[in-house]
């Protein structure tokens, strides 16, 4: 066939397509006034390709007709199974519609363009091109196509939805709701606007405008209201607008949330659903968090799965139960699934560290600073921001390292942040709750008054002020913070905790303890027995307290049995820099009749330096055996200290005792102590001390060198075998060796070791108990000492 003969031909084609379509148009008019629907055109269509399956004209009639009744399955059928076929525009944007209807985005898109080819004027097709790549997810192009389209016909209300809805869907909301507001202006009755701009309004998280809008069905109504309650209970996580009431938005939230879960009909079971599960966030954040976990619980045993911000929100409520790894197990869940979330990251390392998993805290931690950078860029913006996320793990690095025991590398971490950012409030607080731990509450308050110059002060940060007052002895400063605090924060567990452990605190203080010794010492004497009993009564006046005590003594010695037992009434003064105590005891053991009064004085001018006095006219160190000769003794001792950290410590102490037979024994002993090691959970401190002492009177009835000296060097280890928050098992041991010198006897080695249990049974009980064992020469013969010990406090510590 010549050139002109296939070109000929292919305008017959063209001429016969153009003659089925006008012919087509014919008919559909035809049927459309005699009333003859397009459902039955479409059947009469469907025969006729039976009998003539080749025929384009046929073809493209049935294509076109199958969209307008929405066959979407056959139009896309036709086109696509007879693919040879030279397929008008018209054909193929209904064709490209109905993939569309079918969610074929990629081939309604492949279709709209061929369209295009053949009609580049077709703005329609071209509309269709930009919607379908966005339903595709193809968001760049679609979006490069709806320029192109408001470049060509900007006024056109068509135009302006569909550049509106490729907007919509691909995530710029702000763009489309002003496209649908620009229809509105010159259509304000076009409901596809209309539901646009309250589409576009709930994307933009306003959900409450949304619905003020109006239009949509009930169905949607109920989405709406249910968004909108869920955008309130969000918002309340944030800092509220009336400080002196910072649950206010979230109880109203979850009054608005309540409401709505009861409107809401059973037959709206997804609604019904969400709301449930946003209710779950609004309990956690009104530290509702029994109820947070029952209904979280409860919606998981209905086998609901709980998406991730729901499981993020049942871990805080677990974890602020004290239940750190039903928490944890939760937070990597939720990690595993959106891994580098570094805020999970921090809420998983706080659970694993009240886990007592210091390992996996740290391996945690470190994997968030490894994908978070220092700085970050924003795009568009040529300047380094510094990144607000990476800050907090610096921040929870010094305070993992801190709660390893490790305080002093925390300072240092903390003071460098801090000097990058002086005005950050955390930073402050941090530091200060160091500077407590390491001894030293006067510099901590310093800290905590910054933090609280910075901003309105939190709950956390009320809380720390009331510990530091409790530690400087300003009891009559912690009752009304606390109940202000109860005042504004009644659900808050952490300030009924704070109350429970000062109600211990100020009440009842109950000591028991019992020592037991064997072996054959002339000085101790042997099976001594000591036991002694302290009761006290709870605060008066805020730094008062009156306590009784008893003393039961009991030893076997060279010329039989001797006792030593004492009762007695006591006042004890404690506020600020002094505690004082002056007591009355009156013996009952039949030995020496001298009535005690004992005084003792304790003052601490600075956080370092302490110093104490004591005195007695019946003094508990005179030598046993003495006393059952009626021998007593009175003494007046003077000791001080200085205390550079929790690292380390020296102290001196100056005693005199001066015993009825006329003998006087005047004393001096220097120890100190140094961190040497420092782990999670175990301590070893190097320690070292040496005493002299002289008597007046040589001999007599008891151990009484004219003089000795002693030096000893040892190591003590602290295990923190066990702990549960405020519950906790530390074993303890000391091992010491030294020399002891006695004038006319010379010089021998001395031995001591140690070891025990201290229960900690909650804030206001703690129990130990625990062996020793030493050997050391008296008068030139080496005598050995077992002890078993035991001790049992019940009250709360200051």
């Amino acid at each position: 066939m010549t050139e002109r003969a296939r070109t000929g031909s292919r305008l017959s084609i063209a001429a016969g397509f153009a003659m089925g379509l006008m012919a087509f148009s014919t008919q559909a008019q035809t049927a459309a006034a005699t009333g003859v629907d397009d459902a039955a055109a479409l059947g009469e269509l469907r025969l006729r390709l039976q009998q003539q399956p080749h025929d384009g004209q046929l073809l493209v009639a049935a294509a076109v007709l199958a969209n307008r009744v929405g066959d979407d399955a056959f139009a896309v059928e036709l086109v696509r199974r007879n693919s040879t076929v030279r397929w008008p525009a018209d054909a193929l944007e209904a064709a490209a519609r109905s993939a569309r209807n079918r969610a074929e985005f990629g081939q309604a898109a492949a279709w709209f363009d061929a369209a295009l080819a053949q009609q580049p004027s077709r703005l329609s097709a071209a509309a269709g091109a930009a919607m379908s790549l966005a339903e595709a997810g193809e968001a760049a192009a679609a979006n490069a196509r709806a320029d192109a389209l408001l470049a060509r016909g900007h006024d056109a209300a068509d135009l302006l939805l569909a550049a509106a809805y490729v907007r919509l869907r691909t995530a710029r909301p702000v763009e489309a709701l002003d496209l649908y507001q620009q229809v509105l202006q010159r259509q304000p009755q076009s409901r596809e606007a209309s539901d646009g701009v309250r589409t576009a309004l709930a994307d933009l998280g306003a959900a409450q405008a949304a619905l003020q809008w109006g239009g949509g069905g009930e169905a949607e109504r109920q989405r709406l209201q249910t968004d909108t309650v869920a955008q309130a209970i969000r918002w309340a996580d944030f800092a509220a607008e009336d400080r002196s009431d910072r649950l206010a938005e979230a109880r109203a939230a979850l009054v608005a949330a309540d409401a709505n879960l009861a409107q809401l009909p059973a037959s709206a079971q997804e609604q019904r659903q969400r709301a449930r599960l946003d209710r779950v966030l609004a309990l956690r954040q009104l530290e509702r968090m029994d109820e947070a976990v029952e209904a979280a619980e409860a919606l998981r045993d209905e086998g609901v799965a709980l998406p991730a911000y729901v499981q993020v929100a049942l871990a805080d409520a677990l974890l602020y139960l004290r239940r750190p790894r039903a928490a944890r197990a939760l937070y990597e869940a939720v990690l595993a699934q959106q891994p580098q979330q570094a805020e999970i990251e921090f809420s998983l390392m706080y659970a694993q560290l009240e886990a007592e998993d210091f390992a996996a805290a740290r391996k945690t931690l470190d994997a968030a600073i490894a994908h978070n950078a220092a700085w970050t860029r924003a795009p568009g913006l040529a300047p380094r921001l510094p990144n607000p996320a990476r800050a907090r793990a610096d921040i929870n690095l010094a305070l993992l390292i801190s709660f390893g025991d490790d305080l002093a590398q925390a300072q240092t971490r903390l003071e460098a942040l801090l000097a990058e950012a002086p005005a950050r409030l955390e930073l402050h607080r941090e530091l200060a709750a160091v500077y407590l731990r390491r001894g030293w509450p006067r510099r901590a308050l310093v800290q905590y008054r910054i933090a609280q110059s910075l901003d309105e002060p939190t709950v956390a940060l009320r809380l720390d002020l009331i510990g530091v007052d409790r530690r400087l002895g300003r009891y009559d400063a912690v009752e009304p913070a606390l109940r202000a605090l109860e005042a504004e924060a009644p659900s808050n567990i952490h300030v009924q905790r704070e109350r429970a452990e000062w109600n211990a605190f100020r009440g009842w203080q109950l000591d028991l303890g019992e020592r037991r010794g064997e072996g054959a010492s002339s000085v101790f004497g042997n099976r001594e027995r000591l036991r002694e009993a302290s009761l006290s009564s709870p605060l008066i006046g805020d730094f008062w307290r009156v306590y009784v005590q008893k003393r039961w003594q009991r030893a076997d010695i060279p010329e039989g049995r001797v006792a030593y037992d004492r009762s007695g009434l006591g006042l004890r003064y404690s506020r600020g820099d002094i505690d004082a105590r002056l007591a009355w005891f009156d013996p009952g053991d039949g030995f020496a009749t001298r009535t005690a009064v004992e005084a003792a004085l304790n003052w601490r001018p600075s956080d370092p330096w302490w110093l104490s006095v004591q005195s007695s006219t019946a003094a508990t160190d005179t030598p046993l055996r003495a006393r059952y000769y009626g021998i007593t003794g009175r003494s007046l001792g003077v000791s001080g200290g200085w205390q550079h950290s929790d690292l380390g410590e020296l102290s001196l102490s100056l005693s005199q005792l001066r015993l009825s037979d006329g003998n006087r024994r005047d004393a001096a002993a220097l120890a100190g102590r140094e961190r040497v090691l420092t782990r999670p959970h175990f301590t070893l401190d190097l320690r070292a001390e040496a005493g002299v002492s002289r008597n007046s009177l040589a001999g007599g009835p008891y151990f009484n060198p004219r003089r000795d000296a002693i030096g000893l060097v040892g190591a003590t280890g602290d295990w923190m075998t066990w702990r549960h928050y405020d519950k906790r098992l530390r074993q303890r041991f000391g091992l010491w060796f030294g020399s002891y010198w006695q004038q006319d006897y010379g010089s021998s080695g001395v031995l001591r070791a140690s070891y025990e249990h201290e229960w900690q049974l909650g804030p206001g009980w703690a129990f130990n108990y625990g062996i020793g064992w030493f050997r050391q020469a008296y008068d030139g013969r080496r005598e050995t000492r077992r002890e078993l010990f035991a001790a049992l406090h019940w009250g709360g510590l200051p």
